[in-house]
């Protein structure tokens, strides 16, 4: 199965007259009240400065009144432009319409929750989506984000749908659970979730909301919400964790590969991630990366769970990409990762009960901060990592910096999941999108609408073939998507999610022309340490006379002698594979690359005359090694002083404080 997109706009909303009628007559009575009211401190006036706010609402009032005189005489009128408004909560929604809560609503993730709700969500009901936060600043820069991005693209002014911000605490329990009343889901965005309890979910149970979604990431407390699992089938509240991008699309992405390899037993899964800078997530991401170098990895090791403190470390070089023709081979190619603690490497394979290894690993741009963040790790203590002081001194200290380097790098994000079975087929996917904090709200956004589906509140296209069952609990992706009816809908329309510019699942059997997913990504990690091996599952040892048919004829730094070398090793190389092996061409293809990049990019050195192809490989890796040996040097000259700086600072900011 492959799925490969280049983006796609929101769906166009429409809704009946008398719906129409409805949003305009509540819209006159709001934009009036607002005009009236002014600075008395109700929650219609929040999202606009008084002068601005008095101006645009007697503008917006005299243009309905006379756009309603205009269609009562039955003549035809322009439709607005401008979709979105700030409306009113509380008293004044409209009891048939469809309420969802976003808490962190005036954050980078909630606001690109919102604009994907506001897009995506079919025109069977209005759609009223509340930004909840804490400012009242942040949250007229938030409104004034989503009215633009979702104006622009498509009319809400007709489909009744519209967005609001309210002011307010969530972890003030009184305000929570005011906030909740009436709602029909709960996208929850409001982080970090580190060394916090669910109160967010609880509150939720309490208050009978149907569905709850979050991007949540810590194991402890998703332990701690999956106890909630009782409380939510009473209360009839559906749960779902970990709903982001990763964790969260990525789980089910590796559900699907396993799919493909049922209904073999799953040995491997492998999780990599690469996001350019934050990916436009804001500050409060770079404090949750700073707490994770702090925290335990997990992984699996011949089936078994360990634990230990290797965040940061541990990096190889992952492609991003399943071959040349896919679109993340230019946008992404292949980068840099390393472990970190994410829970997906310990649900997903107790999901799939997998008996080899499993890991996480996630990289960055640009390379610098690899570098920058892998000497930190190594200098500063563990438990330093865990410190508010420490983390959030440091993501302050270096946010400047950040937003800086942000602006060349872009906002990329990709994932790349393999599921190996113990045949040795294996399952490969890719995803790529332009921005990791849109795919972020729009993962979040399309599992709640996928379980608002599920309580026949909204209708989606395109539909399961069986209708999904309304499961009331506390649920981990893997596990309300482990159907592939299931689970197909939702990847179909994150697939075509503005900003998603490839997704592709490709399944590999061992016995094919090219080799499988395992044997590619083996000669991935070792190429990337500088040693041209052949595996020994692939390819049988030389047979005798090897020797005398790996011999070249010289080589040079021009191109044509280059050239006359790497034809001649190409062929000798195919004389020593065993002409039985079916990955012999494959095979042949990989190390001729790799043989064109040394030869070509990194070597000056001539190939003596009657050497074998081993030496020859020797002695590119000795001369790859020193020029490396030289980079890094270099490197380290060039990072170590903003380095020092960075690290005599924090210094003094943690004695000082």
């Amino acid at each position: 199965m492959s799925w490969q997109t280049s983006g796609a706009v929101g769906h166009s909303l429409n809704m009946s007259a008398k719906c129409r009628t409805q949003e305009r007559t509540r819209h006159v009575k709001n934009t009036v009240r607002g005009c009236l009211i002014q600075g008395t401190g109700r929650r219609v006036s929040q999202s606009y400065r008084r002068r601005s706010y008095l101006q645009n609402t007697w503008r917006d009032t005299i243009f309905i009144l006379k756009k309603e005189a205009v269609r009562a005489t039955g003549r035809a009128v322009a439709r607005r432009s401008a979709a979105v408004y700030a409306g009113t909560t509380g008293e004044d929604s409209n009891a048939e319409e469809l309420r969802v809560l976003v808490l962190g609503g005036t954050g980078r993730v909630g606001t690109a929750a919102a604009i994907h709700l506001l897009k995506a969500c079919p025109a069977s009901l209005p759609l009223h989506v509340v930004l909840a936060g804490r400012s009242a600043e942040k949250g007229e820069a938030a409104l004034e984000e989503v009215s633009q991005a979702v104006g622009a693209s498509t009319e809400l002014y007709d489909s009744c749908h519209r967005v609001s911000f309210l002011e307010m605490d969530f972890k003030e329990a009184p305000q929570l659970s005011a906030a909740l009343q009436g709602a029909a889901g709960v996208i929850h965005t409001a982080g970090p979730y580190l060394n916090e309890y669910p109160v967010v979910l609880k509150a939720a149970v309490d208050a009978g909301v149907a569905c709850y979604v979050d991007v949540a990431d810590p194991v402890e407390y998703l332990d701690e919400a999956l106890t909630y699992t009782a409380a939510a089938e009473e209360a009839g509240t559906m749960a779902l964790l970990c709903s982001g991008a990763f964790p969260g699309l990525s789980n089910v992405i590796a559900m699907e590969c396993a799919e493909i390899l049922a209904p073999q037993q799953i040995k491997d899964v492998k999780f990599n991630y690469f996001t350019a800078g934050l990916g436009g997530s804001g500050k409060v991401n770079l404090a949750i990366t700073n707490f994770g170098f702090g925290e335990e990895v997990m992984t699996y090791r011949q089936g078994k769970l360990k634990a230990q403190l290797q965040a940061g470390l541990q990096s190889e070089k992952v492609d991003f990409f399943i071959d040349k023709e896919d679109a993340s081979f230019e946008r992404v190619g292949s980068r840099e990762v390393w472990m970190w603690p994410f829970p997906e490497v310990l649900t997903v394979a107790r999901k799939l009960r997998i008996r080899g290894d499993s890991d996480v690993k996630m990289g960055t741009a640009p390379a610098a901060w690899n570098v920058i963040l892998g000497a930190l790790v190594t200098l500063v203590p563990r438990s330093w990592w865990k410190s508010d002081a420490f983390s959030n001194g440091l993501a302050d200290f270096s946010w400047p910096m950040v937003l800086f380097t942000d602006k060349f790098v872009g906002e990329t994000h990709a994932i790349r999941v393999d599921v190996t079975a113990e045949s040795g087929d294996a399952a490969v996917a890719v995803h790529g999108h332009a921005s990791f904090r849109t795919i972020v709200g729009q993962s979040a956004a399309e599992f709640c609408l996928n379980l608002l589906a599920r309580k026949n509140a909204v209708s989606l296209t395109p539909t399961a073939p069986q209708p999904q069952a309304w499961r009331p609990g506390v649920f981990l992706p893997e596990e309300l998507f482990d159907r592939a009816d299931q689970r197909e809908p939702l990847l179909r329309r994150i697939a075509n999610a503005e900003g998603t510019f490839t997704f592709r699942v490709e399944g590999f059997e061992s016995t094919d022309a090219a080799p499988s997913a395992a044997v590619v990504r083996k000669m991935e990690v070792v190429s990337s340490n500088n040693v041209v091996e052949i595996p020994s599952d692939v390819i049988d040892a030389p047979t005798e006379g090897a020797e005398d048919t790996m011999r070249t004829a010289g080589g040079g730094k021009s191109n044509a002698e280059g050239n006359d070398v790497v034809k001649q090793l190409q062929s000798q190389l195919r004389e020593q594979l065993p002409s039985t092996s079916s990955a012999s061409e494959s095979v042949v293809r990989q190390l001729s690359d790799q043989l064109d990049d040394r030869l070509w990019k990194e070597t000056v050195e001539k190939i003596p005359v009657n050497t074998s192809y081993l030496e020859a490989k020797e002695a590119l890796d000795e001369k790859l090694k020193r020029d490396r040996s030289i980079q890094r040097a270099a490197l380290t000259i060039v990072v170590a002083t903003p380095l020092i700086y960075i690290v005599a600072n924090l210094l003094l900011f943690i004695v000082n404080s």
